[in-house]
């Protein structure tokens, strides 16, 4: 603009005028774009609270994170306290370590594969609800597969029992954080329509810490042998009753507010799955207290039930009907918002139209009145 007006100095009026017209448009057009912000803008101008924003839509994210600086310290713990020591070097040893090296390794790579999914469907998803249950479950995949490959690695030293016998705490490790969020999955599943994710928190906590109770009876029923493995095991057994209760009530509750049928058969076909599933991890327990299968069975038979259980509930996030209403609601949502940005966006170009018919107005006016005055100073100078 500078320039146009220095270069105007040497020219006539009606370049001038010209000139400093397009100054005149080129300044209003510049305070009108500050003033009202663009419908086509792909940046907000608002502050966005990035940490929050993650938390309130994708919380299985910040537990991932809470989860590795605990097992962290888990690690750190169990090998400054438990030495370690070299496995036996007979034959039958390392073909039953070749067999569990192979089985962690498919298993690591099965939840690796689902964790992929699932964080591909927390990104993409537009239901806030179905974003937090796909995090969610992302954070169950990645627990097991980082298990599983613990276990591969054996970056964790082996425990022995009260009678000299090896044996595996390390599911029952993953176990105390995939459990309680499977647990408050199926509690959120029946909330289409309502701000919060989970209907009842006093009997979900209940839920949690009984499955926590249960756990730690189930570990310490390992650890004994005699009258006390059998004590510890009664007790784990008394609470995943009490857990098998509880969560029916939380099912039942679920899909008391469920917003469809879909949704309906959908928690139903959890339950009962989830309890017979969650049932077959304490008959291959006792089977293996008993002396019916040996303890490489034993973990081929666990392995394989967790790895369909926790497929099950990724399945279900990835392609079940849940939160239907919900995501209508959304859709609906960002479609009034598109058209709310595009009225905003017509209005702005009509406003500047009009700005634009006002300033030829009186660009017209302004050449007319010059041009009346030349034929005036004409007719005089005749």
């Amino acid at each position: 603009t500078t320039g146009l007006f220095l270069v105007a100095v040497f020219r006539d009026q009606l370049f001038l005028f010209d000139s400093v017209h397009h100054i005149v448009v080129l300044y209003s057009v510049s305070v009108m774009d500050r003033r009202t912000p663009s419908a086509n803008r792909a940046v907000s101008t608002k502050k966005v609270n990035l940490f929050g924003h993650v938390v309130n839509t994708s919380p299985g994210f910040l537990c991932v994170v809470i989860w590795a600086i605990i097992f962290s310290l888990f690690y750190l713990v169990c090998n400054a306290l438990i030495q370690k020591t070299d496995p036996a070097c007979t034959e039958d040893a390392i073909v039953h370590v070749r067999k569990e090296t192979i089985l962690t390794a498919f298993a690591a790579c099965i939840f690796a594969v689902s964790g992929f999914m699932n964080l591909s469907a927390t990104i993409l998803q537009t239901s806030r609800k179905k974003k937090q249950c796909a995090s969610f479950v992302f954070f169950i995949e990645v627990v097991a597969c980082a298990t599983n490959l613990s276990l591969f690695y054996n970056i964790f030293p082996e425990v022995k029992n009260v009678g000299g016998g090896a044996f595996d705490y390390l599911h029952l490790v993953q176990w105390a954080f995939t459990t309680p969020t499977m647990v408050f999955i199926l509690g959120g599943l029946g909330t289409s329509m309502e701000e919060q994710i989970v209907m009842d928190w006093p009997l979900t906590i209940q839920a949690i810490v009984i499955d926590e109770a249960m756990l730690a009876s189930g570990l310490l029923s390992m650890y004994y042998t005699g009258w006390l493995r059998a004590a510890f095991y009664i007790a784990s057994v008394l609470f995943f009753l009490g857990l098998l209760v509880r969560i029916g009530r939380i099912v039942n509750l679920a899909i008391a507010n469920a917003g469809t049928a879909a949704e309906v058969q959908t928690l139903v076909m959890l339950k009962w799955t989830t309890f017979l599933l969650w049932s077959l991890f304490g008959v291959l327990q006792l089977v293996e207290h008993l002396g019916i299968v040996d303890r490489f069975e034993h973990r081929v038979g666990r392995t394989a039930l967790d790895v369909i259980v926790k497929i099950i509930y990724s399945v279900v996030m990835l392609s079940s009907n849940i939160y239907i209403l919900d995501v209508v609601a959304d859709v609906r949502m960002i479609q009034l918002h598109e058209e709310a940005e595009r009225t905003a966006g017509s209005a702005r170009r009509a406003q500047l139209l009009n700005r634009a018919l006002q300033l030829a107005c009186m660009e017209a006016e302004a050449r007319s009145r010059l041009s009346r005055r030349f034929v005036c100073n004409m007719s005089h100078e005749l």
